[in-house]
């Protein structure tokens, strides 16, 4: 009986957590529209107008500024994004150039 129960704690937890990737993904659609439009941003203004219009709905779930640094941090990491002097941009995605020498 409690293998069945942990089983099923285990189960409802990997689905929070797919939900809240879910919404997640909502608020790097907005980012990355925000960062390709504005450039570059600070974690306070990004959060701010993520409330404006990311947070707006009934259905749209809240996003503190903490779990936000961390996501971004993630998105860095991805190398998504870039982080300097207090400021995230998106990164450029980086192009190789091959010269072939005979």
């Amino acid at each position: 009986m409690v293998v069945h129960e942990e089983e099923d704690v285990e189960s409802a937890m990997a689905s929070l957590h797919d939900q809240r990737e879910e919404k997640l993904q909502v608020f790097w659609s907005y980012t990355d529209g925000m960062l390709t439009n504005l450039e570059s941003l600070p974690l306070e203004r990004i959060h701010t107008m993520l409330k404006m219009f990311a947070m707006q709905s009934t259905t749209a779930m809240e996003c503190s500024l903490l779990e936000l640094r961390f996501f971004l941090q993630r998105k860095v990491r991805e190398h998504k994004l870039l982080f300097s002097g207090g400021l995230y941009k998106i990164a450029k995605p980086i192009t190789c150039l091959f010269l072939c020498v005979f």
